[in-house]
């Protein structure tokens, strides 16, 4: 999940802007971002599928227990963060002047940072705290899942 933000906060606004999203290329780029959006949208259950089934049954369970809303919330957060991520390449792109551009990379990286820090709250919260209980359990169940699969294969 860091990783994620990482990339698409950070990371995909200064590639963006690296590739050229100048008005001239900026409506061909525009397509092939949104194709992008409605792949990574496809692949949502896809994913969740392979991660449930190798890694986690417990994000198999949630995912059931969710039917397809999780998926939707997921593919709006990330078309959110990937349409912003394609304004603030606009931006650097349209920055008149090299410290104007500096200043929004400092807001890009201050954003990023911001965002990391709400994934992983000091001190931890009860959540926090749990998540090392959850994860252990739950590659015992994936294992025992993985065990009987196998058995009957």
């Amino acid at each position: 999940m860091l990783g994620m933000v990482a990339h698409i906060v950070h990371d995909l606004p200064i590639a963006l802007y690296k590739v050229g999203v100048e008005a001239e290329y900026r409506e061909s780029r525009l397509r092939d971002h949104q194709t992008a959006n409605e792949i990574l949208g496809r692949s949502i259950d896809d994913v969740q599928s392979e991660i449930s089934s190798h890694y986690s049954f417990i994000l198999g369970f949630l995912d059931r227990l969710f039917g397809n809303k999780d998926e939707i919330l997921t593919d709006q957060g990330i078309r959110i963060a990937r349409d912003l991520a394609w304004k603030r390449a606009v931006g650097l792109s349209e920055a008149p002047t090299q410290a104007v551009r500096d200043s929004l990379l400092d807001q890009i990286g201050q954003t990023a940072l911001t965002d990391v820090k709400l994934l992983t709250p000091k001190p931890p919260t009860l959540l926090a705290k749990l998540i090392p209980l959850l994860r252990h359990w739950d590659k015992i169940i994936a294992r025992q899942i993985r065990r009987i699969k196998s058995f009957f294969s």
